[in-house]
């Protein structure tokens, strides 16, 4: 717990050096126009039971509009665990909303996703009773730190806190932990379509 603590101050604290460092510097890429953010990477989960997983975690932000520095987001992701743990595994399909400040090529954001989940323990049992697979409602608040290196590739820091509701303990409800490092990659549909125009202005 302490380790995730630091881990993610560290966010925190890096996002903030960057941004201040970058906010004064307005670049091609966070005025660049994309309506379709897609990402993938690795995750750390902290299960909530016992154990850790290493998962593969990837989705998509659909961008609902720019304003003010301000980019808020309709967002679909998944999670699967490749390297399961002797306890217990867990993958889930979550969407939700994502608001994004620009700050030149560093972007912070914050979301809340929900959805469902599931769990499946290796060993057949926990906690002294029988378990091979729960399923329930996950809500996940979250956050974390966009980097872009181009007008099109970012490097992405994700944090989420999860509250999964299954039947496996007295309260009916288990808290894990998500940390993901990976990649993101924006397309750029208004470049698309003004090189088209070209193209199509040429021939004419």
């Amino acid at each position: 717990m302490l380790k995730l603590h630091r881990l993610a101050l560290c966010l925190v604290l890096t996002g903030t050096v960057l941004t201040t460092s970058s906010s004064a510097q307005a670049t091609a890429t966070a005025s660049a126009t994309s309506n379709l953010e897609l990402f993938g990477g690795v995750s750390k989960v902290y299960t909530g039971i016992q154990g850790q997983n290493t998962s593969f975690t990837a989705g998509g932000d659909f961008i609902l509009r720019r304003f003010a520095g301000f980019v808020p987001s309709a967002e679909v992701r998944g999670t699967y665990a490749f390297r399961k743990g002797n306890i217990a595994a867990e993958k889930n399909i979550l969407g939700g909303i994502k608001l994004t400040r620009e700050f030149g090529s560093v972007h912070p954001y914050v979301d809340f996703l929900a959805g469902r989940g599931s769990i499946n323990f290796p060993n057949k049992t926990y906690g002294g009773s029988l378990y091979e697979y729960v399923s329930g409602t996950v809500l996940s608040p979250g956050g974390g730190i966009d980097f872009s290196l181009d007008s099109h590739w970012s490097a992405k820091l994700d944090f989420q806190y999860q509250r999964w509701g299954v039947p496996v303990t007295g309260s009916g409800s288990i808290y894990s932990r998500s940390v993901t490092a990976g990649v993101e990659y924006r397309f750029n549909f208004d470049s698309l379509g003004r090189r088209h125009k070209k193209t199509r202005d040429y021939k004419d």
